[in-house]
């Protein structure tokens, strides 16, 4: 996604971007929240 954000510039999909912003991104605040929790140990 991001080469395709940075280097197409014009023909990125807005729909795609939203849909990943909205789906993927929520999903990986728990992915986060360990790996900085882990970190701590």
């Amino acid at each position: 996604m991001r080469d395709k954000v940075t280097h197409l510039y014009f023909r990125v999909s807005l729909e795609k971007v939203w849909l990943v912003l909205e789906e993927d991104i929520p999903n990986l605040k728990p992915l986060i929240e360990e790996v900085l929790s882990d970190m701590e140990k």
